[in-house]
């Protein structure tokens, strides 16, 4: 009985952004972390979207001058 369910809900693509941060913007886990709904503008070329998407990942390196590198994946709702 689940399975057409199942076919359709696996047969819609759903776009996940990846975004890099401006360095000293991200303030730990407790300002933005897993799980959390963030405001996402996209305004390049044709896109003109305001979104509301789920942080799935959070990415955290270190550049050579010692600023921290962070990068978030996000998905939808």
């Amino acid at each position: 009985d689940r399975a057409p369910f199942s076919v359709a809900q696996r047969a819609v693509m759903t776009a996940v952004y990846t975004v890099q941060l401006a360095p000293g913007y991200w303030r730990g886990p407790s300002h933005i972390g897993l799980g959390d709904i963030v405001k996402l503008r996209v305004k390049r070329g044709r896109l003109d979207d305001n979104l509301n998407l789920r942080v799935l990942q959070i990415g955290v390196g270190i550049s050579d001058d010692g600023e921290e590198d962070i990068s978030m994946s996000l998905g939808a709702l």
